[in-house]
């Protein structure tokens, strides 16, 4: 018996079983995703749902029920943004960021005045004797604050708004401006 040389061997025949192991015992996705993709299959055995709307659609599809398609009017537009405006000024966060980063000038100030401020908060006698109690009291202090500023704004804003149906001598008017041409 002669025994063949290993270098004769093309080198991929000589890689292939391995090669075959290291991708059965590979896993491609994660073991969420592979439940993910057990329960979608089981569903598909099942039949799913999705044969049976079909099938009611077809056997009365006067039961159907028609897609309604939301057509909002610019008022109700308009509507729906002040809503979700307000909504997200009464978060009442504080120290609420503003959509645009602080830049490298502004940050290192920042953190001067924190570097000034915490050691200062530190030997405070209050916060020595008990930190939890200055802290809630602190944030007290600033939510009243931001709810009379918010109060301040409001007011300004009503200020600022105008009136409208202004009685002038028994009349009413819109605005005080109709007769003048």
């Amino acid at each position: 018996m002669v025994a063949k040389s290993v270098d004769s061997q093309p080198k991929q025949l000589r890689h292939k079983p391995f090669h075959a192991q290291l991708v059965a015992q590979s896993q491609p996705y994660s073991k969420s995703h592979m439940k993910r993709e057990k329960r979608k299959a089981k569903q598909q055995l099942a039949g799913g749902m999705g044969s049976v709307a079909a099938a009611l659609v077809d056997l009365a599809p006067e039961l159907a029920p028609e897609p309604e398609v939301e057509t909002k009017t610019p008022k109700e537009k308009q509507q729906a943004a002040d809503d979700a405006k307000r909504r997200k000024e009464e978060d009442g966060k504080i120290g609420q960021g503003s959509k645009r980063t602080m830049r490298e000038k502004q940050r290192r100030k920042q953190i001067s005045a924190a570097a000034v401020r915490i050691p200062a908060v530190m030997q405070h006698p209050s916060f020595r004797a008990n930190p939890w109690a200055t802290i809630r009291e602190h944030a007290g202090n600033t939510l009243a604050a931001a709810e009379s500023v918010k109060d301040m704004e409001e007011r300004a804003r009503q200020k600022r708004t105008p009136k409208a149906n202004i009685t002038v001598g028994g009349v009413k008017s819109a605005g005080g401006m109709e007769g003048i041409e």
